[in-house]
């Protein structure tokens, strides 16, 4: 933890919004596998995770540990594909690019990455195996000045890169493509998978960012990356990781609990640090009125009303997103609905769903054979009863409804015809944050094997808490 002289505020010590400073937990099981393929080299990494878990934390971390980086918002390469990937990192390596599309500038004088690194001519030669670039060849002068094939030289970049950073005792270059997902057209996806190979072959790390259950997605089938791929899952955290959090808080503003309250809080986070993060300053600011480090130890107190408390965390979003889902499409009828006679309301076939999750817990992830045995119990009957409610064609709704603000966003940046190398700027990196992400996802091709997702850990807590939102 930092060192101060100050005394430190509530709100500084539990940070919803922010990186943690005095809270900080780094979760040594996950670090310590994905460091293991990192000090490898040449892996396809993918990284599976919801939003909200440290995905995008625990890619940035490993630049720290590399020679050489490059992080590229998946959204950048949805329009173009490879040639958006080559351009990206011709930028980021300092090789300058013709005007001739698909072509550098051969003149290695001015590829930047070479000064930086201390790169001299011998080197470079002498790192590039004669099967780098394929059939394009690249004269290996500094003053050359005719275009060559961008990812010829590209390639040949980085593997000098990997060569100098095995000399230099430190893991080889990165490449992390983030939220991969956001590539919606498969092909394109397989197209860089395979455009990154020879990099990868290279003994170049790429790591690929993506939501959960994409581990064997559709865009590894014909890339040939043999037993290159890794799987690294950033599952919901632990009971033990979150009550950490609230450990360190607790000790940096010198009060304390029993353990039994902490870990509430951690049962109630959804696997979440940002949930814990939120309860734990609500606990200590709002609850029990400490707003900054105390002098004197003191003891936390539990609230009063335990769902009250719960309920104090309010998410206007993801309950703007259960209004979504329980709408479904325009009906042209009316809809069959349920009246259940526990609570006097009545559901159709969405709001079944959604109360069948609440039931169970909102799960980060169900079969949806568990939602319809639930819903079963509820109405009675036989499972085959419930085609009154058209409930497969419900939850396949439901996915569409959740990914239309993601889709409609990727399209506008599609639609765009700025070419500029602006566009791979820290700015846009910035602004892939406005993309909408997934938040709630219905998976397979039928009712067997159909799995339902909620992505965001804030819905799942909304969803319980917040029952009423189902029927108001």
């Amino acid at each position: 933890m930092p060192e101060t002289n100050r005394v430190i505020q509530t709100v500084e010590v539990f940070t919803p919004g922010t990186t943690p400073v005095w809270t900080n937990v780094k979760r040594d099981i996950l670090w310590r596998d994905f460091n293991f393929f990192l000090r490898q080299g040449g892996k396809f990494i993918s990284i599976l995770g919801t939003t909200k878990l440290g995905k995008s934390t625990l890619v940035k971390d490993s630049f720290s540990s590399s020679l050489f980086s490059i992080y590229i918002p998946g959204q950048n390469l949805a329009k173009e594909g490879e040639f958006a990937l080559w351009r990206r990192l011709a930028a980021d390596l300092g090789i300058a690019t013709s005007t001739q599309k698909g072509k550098v500038v051969g003149d290695k004088s001015r590829w930047g990455f070479m000064a930086r690194f201390g790169i001299t001519v011998p080197m470079f030669t002498a790192a590039i195996s004669p099967s780098v670039g394929g059939e394009h060849y690249v004269d290996t002068s500094t003053t050359e000045t005719h275009d060559v094939d961008i990812a010829t030289a590209v390639t040949q970049a980085l593997t000098v890169l990997a060569v100098k950073a095995r000399e230099d005792g430190v893991n080889v270059p990165i490449i992390a493509v983030d939220d991969f997902h956001f590539i919606e057209d498969v092909e394109k996806r397989r197209e860089i998978i395979r455009a990154l190979r020879p990099i990868a072959e290279s003994k170049v790390t790429v790591i690929l960012a993506t939501l959960p259950g994409r581990q064997a997605e559709d865009a590894f089938k014909n890339t040939n990356i043999g037993g290159r791929q890794e799987v690294i899952t950033v599952s919901n955290w632990e009971v033990a990781d979150l009550v950490q959090i609230a450990k360190n808080g607790f000790e940096t503003l010198n009060v304390n609990a029993k353990e039994e309250l902490t870990e509430r809080l951690a049962k109630e986070s959804h696997g979440s640090p940002q949930i814990m993060q939120r309860l734990c300053l609500q606990l200590c600011d709002r609850v029990n009125g400490i707003t900054q480090q105390v002098a004197i130890k003191q003891s936390l107190q539990e609230p009063a009303n335990w769902t009250d408390f719960f309920r104090s965390i309010k998410d206007a979003d993801s309950l703007e997103w259960i209004k979504t889902l329980k709408g479904g499409f325009v009906a042209g009828k009316p809809r069959n609905t349920f009246p259940d006679p526990r609570d006097g309301h009545s559901y159709d076939g969405y709001q079944l769903i959604l109360k069948a999750l609440h039931e169970l817990g909102c799960p980060a992830e169900v079969e949806y054979a568990k939602v319809k045995a639930r819903i079963v119990s509820h109405v009675g009957g036989r499972s085959s009863d419930l085609t009154t409610y058209a409930l497969e064609q419900k939850a396949s709704n439901m996915n569409t409804l959740a990914s239309r603000d993601t889709s409609t966003a990727l399209k506008n940046i599609s639609s765009s015809t700025d070419t500029d190398d602006s566009l791979f700027t820290d700015e846009e990196i910035g602004l892939m944050q406005m993309i909408a992400q997934p938040v709630f996802e219905v998976v397979g091709k039928n009712a067997n094997d159909m799995i339902i997702r909620i992505l965001d850990p804030q819905l799942g807590y909304t969803l319980k808490w917040y029952p009423e939102a189902i029927t108001s």
